[in-house]
């Protein structure tokens, strides 16, 4: 058995190959699963870390889209925190083979510079923004923590003097590329050179974290 599945806007596309004829189900007996694969959430490529099964039963639950010309995987649900793949088990002939479909990578972006001023850090025009991205669209919402960390040095920002510490997550919605972490900024009238502080990305589901640090300065 041969499984090569991609990723789709909306689900997972895969194309089956075995040896003789493949039952392709049809809209009306959607749920009938194909045979011989099975799904698991993993970290890394190695069917030896998984982190548990995708779906509750041991099978895909896919039908035929005759318009694609592939078997589909829908609703799947959300992978555990710290999987980076999804890994599709064909067993066929007493022989087992791994396709790995790895989730998408997110990173953050440094904030554009800051005018500090005297602001109210209540409005949102007082804010350092940092744009998060994921590296293409998934068809699950993705969910990224974080937090903020002071810098260092005499040039340091210092939470709750110059900007809130801030922490929690954002969640991308499905379909989506771009989310945005907010850091209100604690204006003074005091004249003060650049200062600087950071946004770090923890974890993420649905995704990995790629670039995970990103400057604020101003």
């Amino acid at each position: 058995v041969v499984v090569t599945p991609t990723w789709a806007d909306n689900g997972v596309n895969v194309e089956v190959d075995v040896p003789g004829k493949v039952h392709k189900t049809t809209t009306k007996d959607r749920l009938k699963p194909v045979t011989n694969i099975e799904l698991y959430w993993a970290k890394g490529t190695s069917f030896s870390k998984k982190l548990g099964r995708a779906l509750a039963d041991n099978k895909i639950p896919v039908y035929w889209n005759e318009a694609s010309g592939f078997y589909y995987v829908t609703d799947l649900p959300s992978a555990p925190v710290g999987a980076t793949h999804l890994l599709f088990v064909a067993k066929f002939d007493r022989k087992t083979k791994v396709a790995a479909l790895a989730l998408p990578t997110v990173t953050v972006a440094n904030a554009s510079p800051i005018d500090e001023g005297n602001g109210d850090p209540r409005d949102p025009k007082n804010h350092a923004a940092f744009t998060v991205t994921l590296s293409r669209k998934s068809p699950q919402p993705v969910t990224v923590w974080f937090t903020t960390l002071k810098g260092s040095g005499s040039d340091g920002a210092k939470p709750g003097v110059d900007y809130e510490t801030t922490f929690g997550s954002i969640v991308i919605p499905a379909g989506e590329t771009h989310g945005v972490i907010e850091v209100p900024i604690i204006g003074e009238t005091t004249y003060e050179r650049d200062e600087w502080f950071t946004v770090k990305l923890i974890q993420a589901q649905n995704a990995v974290v790629d670039k995970a640090h990103a400057l604020a300065k101003g």
